[in-house]
């Protein structure tokens, strides 16, 4: 498991996403669903997952999804801060491997983008709150 933050965790999901992603990945984006607020108390997480799902029927394909976190990870959680929460992505460190984690600490500020059809989960937060706002591009 890799642990990131910041500016090397937004490289490496570029890199993935640039080598490894389908082309239609980047076709121009066209809209989005609209920002969402996530807080994650003290024992939330959310198990792995896509946010894309191959439906024909869907007339809004999840191409890009987006985190922004608006808490930093802390051995001192208290306001704006939180200790675990990472956000775990799957098979960005190497797209043949999907067992191999990369999890991004939260960090306030910090935005991270990756393909929807990344698996990925939000680890559990032992302590203080996680906030993040989250958004999906078609």
């Amino acid at each position: 498991m890799r642990v990131l933050s910041g500016v090397l965790a937004c490289a490496l999901v570029v890199a993935f996403a640039r080598d490894a992603a389908p082309a239609s990945t980047f076709a121009p984006l066209t809209a989005a669903e609209g920002p969402g607020f996530l807080r994650y108390p003290p024992g939330g997480f959310y198990r792995a997952h896509r946010d894309h799902l191959e439906n024909p029927e869907d007339a809004f394909p999840r191409r890009i999804s987006i985190v922004l976190f608006l808490s930093s990870e802390a051995a001192d959680p208290g306001a704006g801060r939180c200790k675990g929460g990472a956000l775990r992505l799957y098979g960005v460190a190497d797209p043949g491997d999907v067992e191999v984690p990369v999890d991004i600490a939260p960090a306030a500020g910090t935005l991270v983008a990756f393909p929807s059809e990344v698996l990925h989960e939000v680890l559990p937060v032992t302590a203080g709150v996680r906030d993040a706002i989250v958004d999906w591009f078609y």
